[in-house]
């Protein structure tokens, strides 16, 4: 596997662990944080993009998604998405 693959691969993790865990805020809080929601439902409607990043607008807008993901891959503990 290329480094681009392992790119692709990490940024859709990304994405993937930002809705998580805004789903696990409304679950747990009520509570949400706009940007981050408007990010991940707005993926949701992304039509041929021409990138994996294209997707989600820019690599800004997953950087919580980057940083949930890394938790979670680096505290076995941790019940937090």
């Amino acid at each position: 596997m290329n480094n681009t693959e392992y790119t692709n691969k990490t940024i859709a993790l990304a994405g993937m662990h930002q809705a998580l865990s805004q789903v696990q805020q409304i679950a747990w809080n009520a509570q949400y944080d706009y940007n981050q929601i408007d990010v991940c439902l707005s993926s949701l409607f992304s039509r041929d993009p021409d990138s994996y990043i294209d997707v989600y607008g820019s690599i800004n807008n997953i950087k919580p998604g980057l940083s949930a993901l890394r938790t979670s891959l680096t505290n076995k503990h941790d019940k937090q998405a």
